[in-house]
């Protein structure tokens, strides 16, 4: 009996999971970028072009990998020219990403993302922020 009441919850859950937003297969790769050693005092950006035709997205989630970096501004061009700016000031990387809910679902020309070094990295790993959309 205890069998298959396991049995029944596991597939209970995860069926709940199949539903939940944001899984992997709900987020289209937008591009990635292999920064340089990122200087502690200052704050860079990387813009990404987002090839015309690649759909209309309501949410961007930033993943780093190889570092920590506390993420800034993040700047979207809409394809019709319209701006959107969102203030993140969060802490991104070693397995945490970080969503940017946009105003309305809509094709996107570019993002850029205002970063800064959260601590001293290692120069020979290379640090890449990826950057993906859902809509």
């Amino acid at each position: 009996m205890k069998r298959i009441s396991l049995v029944v919850s596991l597939v209970a859950l995860a069926s709940i999971a199949g539903s939940v937003p944001g899984r992997a297969a709900d987020w289209k790769s937008l591009g990635e970028q292999r920064i340089p050693y990122p200087d502690l005092r200052r704050t860079d950006s990387a813009t990404f072009p987002v090839a015309a035709g690649a759909g209309a997205f309501s949410k961007l989630q930033i993943e780093i990998e190889g570092n920590v970096l506390q993420i800034g501004t993040v700047k979207v061009t809409f394809a019709d020219g319209q701006t959107f700016s969102s203030e993140v000031d969060n802490y991104v990387g070693w397995g945490r990403s970080q969503v940017v809910d946009l105003p309305s679902a809509k094709e996107l020309q570019k993002v850029e993302v205002a970063y800064r070094s959260a601590r001293m990295t290692d120069r020979h790993h290379p640090i890449v922020i990826k950057l993906l959309g859902s809509s």
